[in-house]
């Protein structure tokens, strides 16, 4: 079933119906989504979003060049690594400088290990930048902490650094992702990747009635790992559809709390919309 009174691309969501076995979408022979023909663009708009793509990739590749495709890995094995210098992780001490600084001058004064916690970055890096700091007459120690670590406030010098940094940007939260890096873990967990078998698909939908029939249906449409348009009358279903296709994929996901693009933060995680899980200790 396809929408062909406009232009936009639209999923053929019930399909011819495939026999049930262990796995009767496996990858290859799911079936052609059906689309609209596509109305033909100015050219000028086509040229500018040729532009655009190209400068977003070349700030997402480090040396300036277009990004190549990451190499395709298992959704579950993506995992995050923890940074094992500033450099690895696309920053700059200047930058983290700043983060630090902002930081102090919201809570007045904060041990290492605290700054740490909030700034996501390991203790053993920003031990050594507060030595550094500490030395440019930006923080003092105010007084001793466990494990090693100190108690720090800004002096007067790091307190005016400090407020030119909040009138420029205010955000002082989680060290930001490069775009590279977040470009490379969502290629990493993409749903074309991962292909649902009948018994996630009937897990997914194991609080909901729904005949065989159209678990059949769905199987296919799902397991492409391409958009699907779900249309009809209301009331039928079609949102606890979708809730329940996005379990078949898992529930967890790995984000970044901000992006670093170009010299400024994006805020991608909000409290609103997405639910913090915690990690295991191991």
């Amino acid at each position: 079933m396809t929408n062909t009174s406009n232009d936009y691309l639209v999923a053929e969501l019930v399909t011819e119906e495939s026999p049930v076995g262990a796995q009767p979408w496996a990858p290859g022979v799911a079936p052609q989504l059906n689309c609209a023909e596509a109305s033909e663009k100015p050219a000028g708009s086509d040229q500018n979003l040729e532009k655009l793509i190209d400068r977003i990739r070349g700030m997402a590749s480090p040396t300036g060049a277009p990004a190549s495709s990451p190499p395709v890995t298992p959704s579950d094995a993506f995992l995050p690594l923890e940074p094992t210098s500033f450099a690895k992780a696309q920053l700059t001490s200047s930058a983290v400088e700043g983060l630090i600084l902002k930081l102090l001058l919201s809570r007045s004064e904060s041990t290492g290990r605290e700054v740490s916690d909030h700034l996501k970055l390991p203790f053993r890096l920003l031990d050594e930048l507060l030595r550094a700091m500490k030395m440019e007459q930006l923080v003092v120690h105010k007084g001793a902490a466990a494990m090693n670590d100190y108690l720090y406030q800004l002096t007067d010098i790091g307190r005016e650094r400090s407020k030119r940094l909040t009138d420029h940007c205010t955000y002082f939260g989680a060290a930001p992702v490069s775009l590279s890096d977040y470009i490379a873990g969502v290629a990493a967990q993409s749903l074309t990747n991962q292909h649902p078998t009948v018994g996630d698909l009937k897990r997914a939908f194991s609080d909901l009635l729904i005949s065989p029939r159209m678990l059949r249906r769905l199987g296919p449409a799902v397991n492409s790992g391409r958009g699907l348009f779900l249309f009809g009358a209301p009331g039928n279903g079609k949102t606890s559809i979708a809730e329940r296709v996005t379990k078949a994929f898992g529930q967890f996901i790995w984000i970044p709390r901000a992006i670093g693009v170009d010299g400024e933060i994006i805020r991608l995680y909000d409290p609103n919309s997405h639910e913090e899980v915690p990690l295991d200790e191991g």
